[in-house]
């Protein structure tokens, strides 16, 4: 069987915090956060997005209520998408929330690089990655590196270097947790480790 190699999306393919932060300064003339993520996991934390629980509700309201804004984001690394799409055996798990949640996941990937794309939308994602017997997976959300650690012990599990993370170092490195700072670093490791087969 092949070897089944799982990314999270948003924060690590896709620029959540663009796409958010758009809705948010069409609703309420804030900042657009220009960089790849924020300081701090809740936008209401970051002091120069100016936003506060009631904006960012709304900004939310409008997310999971938009049949295209998952689709619409920008990609964080357009090349990478490329590479990803010569993996052998891939899957994408995502916890996202609105209308057509799997196919607008779908046509974003494919859009920039990724043809057929196995588009799975969970909330625990170590149920996921034990039932397909998952070998290696990048996340930038700590909590789910923690939950696909437990799941499956032997999963090369990474969790991506992003400033509203870095204060969760240490306890994912205790469980096994690697740190990595992009999507290639991660890739790249899976190929040293004999994770990676390709499809060239």
């Amino acid at each position: 069987m092949s070897k089944v190699i799982s990314f999270d999306v948003d924060g690590v393919l896709a620029n959540f915090t663009r796409g958010f932060t758009r809705v948010a300064h069409r609703l309420h003339g804030t900042p657009v956060g220009t960089e790849g993520s924020q300081y701090a996991w809740m936008f209401e934390d970051v002091q120069e997005l100016c936003l506060d629980t009631l904006k960012c509700d709304a900004a939310w309201e409008v997310i999971w209520s938009d049949p295209t804004f998952w689709e619409d984001l920008d990609p964080l690394n357009p090349s990478v998408m490329h590479l990803i799409d010569e993996l052998k055996t891939t899957v994408f798990i995502t916890n996202r929330k609105g209308p057509y949640v799997d196919s607008q996941t779908r046509r974003f990937l494919a859009k920039w690089g990724i043809k057929y794309p196995h588009v799975i939308v969970a909330e625990k994602k170590g149920l996921v990655a034990k039932e397909l017997g998952i070998v290696a997976h990048i996340d930038d959300y700590f909590k789910n590196c923690l939950d696909i650690k437990e799941a499956v012990p032997d999963c090369y599990t990474a969790m991506l270097a992003t400033p509203y993370n870095t204060m969760h170092r240490d306890t994912v490195r205790a469980k096994g947790i690697n740190i990595v700072m992009s999507v290639d670093h991660f890739i790249h490791n899976c190929e040293e480790m004999g994770l990676a087969e390709w499809i060239r």
